[in-house]
């Protein structure tokens, strides 16, 4: 992460991440910028997060941070992918 802004008059914050990996459907890699509830999580800059955002909404509904947390839930994910071609959206 390499930032992380209050919003003014809000319990939120402007995040601004560093995209070094993506899943499908967002492809690519650069930056990208959200703004945050602080009851989902408080970040600083320099932690590492992953991130999952619904395809429906501009910022995440999941927001994971450790190196062993992120490790587990990209297992996860990673496995979960061949899989998931196979569904239809609705």
């Amino acid at each position: 992460m390499t930032g992380a802004e209050p919003v003014p008059g809000a319990a939120r914050h402007r995040i601004t991440l560093r995209v070094t990996r993506t899943y499908t459907p967002r492809e690519g890699t650069g930056r990208s910028t959200f703004v945050l509830d602080d009851t989902t999580a408080r970040l600083t800059p320099g932690d590492q997060v992953l991130v999952g955002v619904p395809r429906d909404l501009p910022a995440p509904d999941a927001v994971i941070t450790g190196e062993q947390d992120i490790a587990a839930a990209r297992a996860l994910i990673t496995a979960s992918l061949p899989e998931s071609r196979t569904l239809t959206c609705d």
